[in-house]
């Protein structure tokens, strides 16, 4: 009976061993293809975005603190409207001082001037010397470089105070304000994103064996992802294929009064 118990576990592991001999070998492991840029469709563009006809990131002419925004994000905003104020304090303080000494330079030349005819007078009369004209001329020289400095200074003092007030260079709506109201502004320092977007550029990314098709003002269509149409005409072809992608990208130019068309839309673009 004991040998019978001993002989049990000895027949197990020797039938787990054949079995572990015979089971199936594991499948190989799966192989993974890279990845392979999708080629555009015939005929239509790989892809599409739209972008501003013009834009801009209005900077400030001179640093100050930001007073005011008079326009908000997504507003229209009319040309030579005025956006943005600076703090006028220290610029309409500087041109007072400006003003003040131009006046006083514009005196002490007259005065400059007066002592120097009378020093040709009293020359011309035998009563005074040559070096007390020559005295008197140089005094003039001096007096009239200084007022010459003095009115550029002013003229700069005044150009600075006129650059708090900043003003649209174009008609665009507001997209960005890079400055709270009451913070500070360094000189060129962006201040707001404006954009034109009455009339848009449709950029697409067009397959190399499509780009014969496309000739600068012919007529193309652009796709929202929502399915609406726009046409427009090729305005501009980038003289450059992407080896990569073998595509090149062109220009649309779309007109869109009405703005429906926003920066930053993707869709689709073919040949009408």
């Amino acid at each position: 009976m004991f040998a019978v118990l001993l002989l049990v576990p000895v027949l197990a592991a020797a039938e787990g061993v054949e079995k572990a001999q015979t089971a199936e070998p594991p499948p190989p492991p799966a192989r993974v293809s890279p990845s392979v840029p999708e080629s555009p469709r015939e005929g239509v563009s790989g892809s599409t975005t739209i972008g501003a006809l013009q834009q801009a990131d209005v900077p400030s002419e001179v640093s100050g603190i930001v007073e005011t925004y008079h326009f908000d994000v997504g507003q229209l905003v009319k040309k030579g409207q005025v956006v943005a104020e600076i703090s006028k304090k220290d610029y309409t303080l500087a041109v007072e001082q400006g003003n003040a000494r131009v006046e006083a330079l514009e005196i002490k030349l007259g005065i400059t001037e007066e002592k120097l005819k009378l020093a040709q007078d009293l020359l011309s009369n035998e009563w005074g010397t040559r070096r007390i004209l020559v005295e008197a001329k140089e005094n003039v020289a001096i007096v009239r470089l200084e007022l010459t400095q003095a009115k550029k200074e002013l003229e700069l003092a005044r150009w600075a105070l006129s650059a708090c007030v900043v003003k649209a260079p174009f008609t665009g709506y507001m997209a960005v304000r890079y400055k709270k109201p009451y913070e500070s502004v360094n000189r060129l320092e962006k201040l707001f994103l404006l954009l034109d977007t009455s009339k848009v550029y449709a950029a697409a990314n067009i397959a190399e064996s499509e780009l014969p098709k496309y000739k600068i003002g012919a007529e193309a269509v652009f796709k929202d992802r929502s399915g609406k149409d726009y046409v427009g005409t090729v305005h501009k072809i980038a003289p450059i294929i992407n080896p990569q992608s073998h595509t090149a990208r062109i220009y649309i130019l779309i007109d869109n009064p009405d703005g429906i068309l926003k920066a930053g839309m993707t869709g689709h673009t073919r040949l009408k």
